[in-house]
């Protein structure tokens, strides 16, 4: 006998009753997703090997269940998309770890909240700022948004030319500008320093495209201030 809301599964020779929402395997992520699923709680570590989609119309709340899904290779990217008219929730405080810089966390074509968690990516030392893809992919458009209430965020890349930005905003450090630079400020041929490395770092982690809302109201965010922005920051 199978109580309401478990079911039995086998690993190996051996059998286990777990809740009727828990995944155990990459298999049954792909496939809880596939299905619409509205709450999926990992009972173990993933490898993902596939791309996580929500498919429009659909809401699914991702528990982590403080296990780790580790994204391997470049043909999973970004990892989770969501398309028009979705809600994908991810919360249960565990960890999403992508091993390739040009892989994105999420390509929010729907709306996207995060409650809590890590979410980190591996990028080698000397990788160039063009080869690091964002960790949340620009939104291209409708309303969309991205609502983060918490988190650990670290897409790997930081240009350290932004390392005193915090000084200069409090004024407690001097931003110098030459008149080329206050012209071309905001702009795709800004070439100051300060300015273009809080644009890449910005970008490498929340990169808007003009389309849809970010709104950040807690979290930690590695070598980046979301009240940057992004499109021209500062």
């Amino acid at each position: 006998f199978v109580a309401d809301g478990y079911r039995v599964v086998k690993s190996g020779e051996d059998f286990s009753v777990v809740p009727k929402d828990f995944v155990i395997s990459t298999e049954e992520l792909v496939e809880a997703f596939k299905n619409g699923d509205a709450n999926i709680t990992l009972a173990n570590d993933i490898v993902l090997e596939n791309r996580l989609e929500v498919a429009a119309g659909q809401e699914v709340n991702l528990n982590l269940n403080g296990k780790t899904i580790t994204v391997e290779g470049t043909s999973v990217d970004p990892a989770f998309y969501t398309y028009k008219d979705s809600t994908l929730t991810i919360t249960g405080k565990g960890t999403v770890k992508i091993e390739e810089p040009s892989v994105s966390l999420i390509f929010p074509g729907g709306d996207v909240v995060i409650e809590n968690g890590t979410f980190i990516r591996n990028v080698p030392a000397g990788t160039p700022a063009n080869q690091v893809g964002a960790l949340f992919v620009g939104i291209t458009g409708g309303t969309e948004t991205v609502t983060i209430n918490g988190g650990y965020f670290d897409g790997g890349y930081y240009n350290a030319d932004a390392a005193d930005i915090d000084e200069i905003l409090a004024g407690t450090k001097t931003f110098t500008e030459t008149a080329d630079d206050i012209a071309k400020r905001g702009n795709s041929k800004d070439a100051n320093l300060v300015r273009v490395a809080v644009k890449d770092n910005v970008t490498a982690l929340l990169n808007h495209s003009g389309w849809g809302s970010f709104k950040v109201y807690g979290g930690t965010f590695v070598g980046a201030n979301p009240a940057w922005g992004d499109e021209g920051c500062m």
